[in-house]
């Protein structure tokens, strides 16, 4: 299997730019042997607090409920699919790099962390919420070296065998951080504790991740990508060089799970609710 090919290529999405769905084969059919018509999935700018920058990171529960950070240390939610967004949370000198939830009650929230952008002065790389986003407590409870930042998380739901029946638990993966050190932690406990495990030591700096399940799955570093089979990830190997030569780009692709995502500059876009799911970037 090529995991390298799960990594998506760094974009850039401009406030007018729209989404298109991969060309169906000339023959594709759905199930009632129908053919397949492929349709356009355009974005709408919404209309939510600028930010002289680019809003970090974006995080939908279900089709309703989502949040998203910036680099001001600001929380917003939606409670109405993206139409409104509140501020619910504010700490200056937290840059809010990443976002993710477990429910709409519990989430984590990963800090870049000091020395890397100015301004930022808070040095707590994650913080837990079990209100929705109200309230968010540090962590301490992190196993291993000290963790300067995060850049992001990837929920994944581990299939286990509870009392005869096909059941999941939830494990919630975090790595950081863009410009160093890199890090790669993980916590089974929906974000109360944390283990830590080892990178390569090429890796300077991680700031992306995708999980396939509890054991494999893979982390973007500098300007290669790695991979581990083995749970809990201490055995990486290289997937594919990377020659874009950017780490500042394509993250948000990844863990991209909502119906909006942030423009470079500070404000958000919806697909309109007609068309099929967002797939890739062109420019109009």
């Amino acid at each position: 299997m090529n995991i390298g090919a799960l990594i998506l290529t760094p974009l850039v999405l401009a406030a007018s730019a729209s989404w298109a769905q991969p060309q169906a084969p000339a023959n594709a059919q759905d199930r009632t042997g129908a053919p397949t018509v492929m349709r356009m999935a355009t974005w709408e700018k919404l209309t939510t607090e600028r930010y002289p920058g680019k809003q970090d990171d974006i995080f939908f529960i279900n089709d309703r409920v989502g949040w998203y950070g910036n680099g001001a240390g600001k929380v917003f939610r939606t409670t109405d699919g993206g139409d409104t967004w509140i501020p619910i949370w504010e700490q200056k000198g937290t840059f809010v790099r990443t976002l993710a939830f477990v429910d709409e009650k519990v989430g984590v929230l990963g800090n870049i962390g000091v020395g890397y952008f100015p301004g930022v002065t808070d040095p707590t790389p994650l913080y837990r919420t079990e209100d929705g986003g109200v309230t968010w407590t540090p962590v301490t409870t992190i196993e291993g070296a000290p963790v300067v930042g995060l850049c992001a998380f990837d929920i994944v739901q581990v299939p286990f065998i509870n009392a005869g029946r096909l059941d999941y638990r939830t494990r919630i993966v975090g790595v950081g951080r863009v410009g160093g050190p890199a890090a790669y932690i993980w916590s089974d406990d929906l974000g109360k504790t944390w283990k830590q495990g080892k990178l390569p030591a090429l890796g300077a700096a991680a700031f992306d991740v995708k999980f396939l399940d509890d054991r494999r799955g893979p982390i973007r570093i500098c300007h290669h990508r790695w991979r581990t089979d083995l749970d809990p990830g201490h055995l990486w190997q290289r997937s594919q060089q990377d020659s874009s030569g950017s780490h500042t780009q394509g993250r948000d692709r990844l863990r991209h799970r909502g119906g909006c995502a942030p423009d470079a500059h500070g404000a958000l876009n919806r697909p309109f609710k007609e068309g099929p799911p967002a797939r890739r970037l062109t420019d109009p």
